[in-house]
């Protein structure tokens, strides 16, 4: 986030506040610039599938994004560990919907299951570019090809099952949550 102050602001700000490159201050209403870190995703309707187990997931995706990319700039090793996370949750949500697509018979199953195919390579991908990083740019650089796939995949692609909304959710609710939290 780049906060721009304006001349009246800069006047009423201590000189080396207003010009610190990684200030992680509040001085006054304003939140100084370049904390190098991105506001979270929050979920909000918009993102809102099925009311089920999607959106179950979408969520679980979301904080587990938002711990990684808080993580990485104080910890790009640990980006890895928690990208791998994320990996395995990607995989886990891929194999619900692919289920559940399947069960309300989906018109483009398969066609979306080569898309989470291509998606889980990529983002393995990516989580393994970080491991020899050890660089907190380096690492949110990645991130932020991650936050595009995620959001653009769930507005864009899922919101194709919206129709299938109430389908979804009986047959997440017929499978059981036992069963697909295995999946």
């Amino acid at each position: 986030m780049v906060v721009i102050f304006s001349d009246q602001a800069k006047k009423r700000l201590p000189m080396a506040a207003a010009e610190a490159p990684h200030a992680r201050k509040i001085i006054g209403p304003w939140l100084i610039a370049n904390t190098g870190r991105q506001m979270p995703i929050i979920w909000n309707d918009q993102y809102s599938v099925d009311g089920g187990a999607i959106d179950e997931d979408h969520r679980l995706l979301f904080r587990l994004f938002n711990q990684v990319e808080a993580d990485a700039a104080d910890d790009p090793a640990g980006v890895t560990v928690g990208l791998r996370e994320l990996c395995d949750a990607c995989r886990r949500h891929f194999r619900r919907k692919e289920r559940l697509q399947h069960a309300v018979r989906y018109p483009h199953a398969e066609d979306y299951r080569q898309r989470h195919a291509n998606m889980l390579m990529r983002l393995e991908d990516i989580a393994e570019r970080t491991l020899p990083l050890n660089d907190p740019r380096a690492a949110t650089a990645l991130l932020a090809d991650v936050r595009v796939w995620l959001t653009e995949h769930i507005l864009k692609h899922d919101m194709t099952l919206k129709p299938f909304a109430g389908a979804l959710r009986r047959a997440g609710e017929a499978l059981g949550r036992s069963d697909l939290k295995n999946v």
